[in-house]
């Protein structure tokens, strides 16, 4: 494995290799072809070649470009029978290929599949023909054929194709020299998914239960706070989104060590995950630490009886008044997009949701969008009934006891119960989640749509928590 930024083709395996698919996704699409040249220092030491039954019949297009039959596909092996030599013929060295993001997430997708992980470092000839000849616009497989002199041959099968790779790579290197050759090719490298200090990092000594995770990197704080049902599968795919994922990719390049904490249940996680994220504020998370400067809605009744709306400031929330919360926002343009919508789909006037200001009738009235509250064409109590049909799925909801609410969690040796009143958390037998005196009924929104939904996920389910209920 190679240090970042210490990329070296000599004295290194180099695996030459080309694919063909049946398609360009490789989440849903299958290899059908497969050819790899091992070389170190310029010398074929083995090569790997095999068709592949896709497990269905490819586009007539892809059959005909990669001159393949599928009567012969029919009759090759599957990747599953071929996923164990393949991952040890492939599992040193450097890939280099051809558009070599694609043909390497193919591969690596394919051996997940079967349980062979690989992290390596890759090469894409397409980038190093870019920073070598910048005088050509186009640098397909084609182009670069043409500019070589490359023969002429059975052009898109992966032998072909290989070899095309290898002898572009070889030529630049003559035809630049070393030093300019090698600053091409680090910049033409994409590294390995996992940092070099956690290439021995055993994911398998991450257990499979609901829990949070932290990423540390060199200061060691946290670069990243997550949550998952299943913690070693979800910081196993954090190495893998990188192909497509730019964040797992900046996490992954400053990630140093990772830090798990099991809980008894998800309940348990979602909370954790909420609170110490915004204690921690890491890099890398944005949506569950923003704590400050949220938009709060109430609603009043104006001379008249209908139902208005104002903005406060405010953040500390009383959680004895509720009653009159209708929303929290993140930002006045996601407030403002949501009660126009309400505008349009249930006639309230924008004027007593705070949108106009103007006097007389609201311009939505006049498009005929508003049903006339604010010159009175509707009565009071009409429109009120319109105005909470319309919150309905929006308001804070009240609280659905007279009393604290105990949910029990049970999961692999676990036990936690977490008390919660006023959809504030109270307390937690365990002793990583106390919670101080002062911090009992400080209402956080996070925390209230965290409970809302576990509650109505779980309002039919018979445990401890039944009787906490109203009738």
């Amino acid at each position: 494995m190679l240090e970042y930024g210490m990329a070296n083709y000599k004295d290194t395996i180099l695996n030459f290799l080309d694919i063909e698919t049946t398609g360009l996704n490789y989440r849903v699409d299958k290899i059908i072809e497969i050819y790899i040249t091992k070389i170190i220092n310029g010398k074929v030491i083995d090569t790997f070649y095999a068709k592949l039954n896709p497990g269905f019949r490819p586009d007539p297009f892809i059959l005909k470009l990669t001159n393949i039959n599928y009567a012969e596909l029919k009759e090759s092996p599957a990747f599953e029978e071929i996923s164990e030599s393949l991952y040890e013929f492939v599992k040193d060295g450097i890939v280099i290929a051809h558009n070599a993001r694609f043909d390497y997430s193919f591969i690596k997708n394919e051996l997940k599949n079967y349980g062979y992980d690989i992290n390596l470092d890759y090469c894409c000839t397409v980038k190093l023909s870019r920073f070598l000849y910048p005088q050509y616009q186009k640098h397909k497989l084609d182009n670069i054929m043409e500019r070589i002199n490359y023969k002429d041959g059975d052009r898109h099968t992966a032998s072909y194709d290989t070899e095309v790779i290898k002898a572009f790579f070889y030529i630049a290197l003559k035809e630049h020299g070393e030093t300019k050759f090698m600053e091409g090719f680090s910049n033409s490298i994409k590294q390995s998914a996992i940092p070099q200090s956690l290439v021995k990092f055993d994911k398998d000594n991450i257990p499979e239960s609901p829990g949070i995770y932290y990423f540390y990197g060199e200061d060691n704080y946290p670069l990243y706070i997550g949550m998952s049902k299943n913690l070693r599968r979800r910081v196993h795919e954090h190495f893998y989104q990188d192909l497509t994922n730019s964040k797992d990719l900046k996490i992954n390049q400053k990630l140093k060590r990772i830090e798990v904490t099991p809980t008894a249940g998800i309940l348990g996680a979602y909370i954790r995950e909420s609170i110490m994220i915004k204690k921690y504020q890491p890099l890398f998370n944005r949506q569950l630490r923003r704590s400050q400067n949220l938009i709060k809605l109430e609603q009043y009744l104006d001379d008249d009886g209908y139902v208005c709306i104002r903005i406060n400031n405010d953040m500390n929330f009383n959680v004895y008044q509720l009653e009159n919360l209708i929303g929290v926002y993140n930002n006045k343009p996601d407030m403002q997009s949501k009660l126009h919508d309400l505008v349009k789909l249930f006639g309230l006037c924008p004027k007593l949701l705070g949108l106009e200001k103007l006097g007389g009738a609201c311009f939505s009235y006049q498009l005929d969008q508003c049903k006339g509250a604010c010159v009175h064409k509707i009565q009071a109590s009409e429109y009120n009934l319109l105005f909470e049909k319309a919150f309905r799925d929006i308001k804070i909801t009240n609280w659905p006891s007279k009393f604290e609410i105990t949910i029990k969690e049970e999961n692999n040796g676990l036990t936690e119960e977490l008390t919660f009143n006023k959809w504030c958390l109270v307390r937690s037998n365990q002793e990583d989640l106390l919670v101080e005196e002062v911090d009992r009924y400080r209402f956080d929104f996070d925390v209230y749509k965290i409970l809302h939904r576990y509650l109505n996920a779980n309002k039919n389910s018979r445990d401890v928590m039944d009787r906490y209920f109203d009738e």
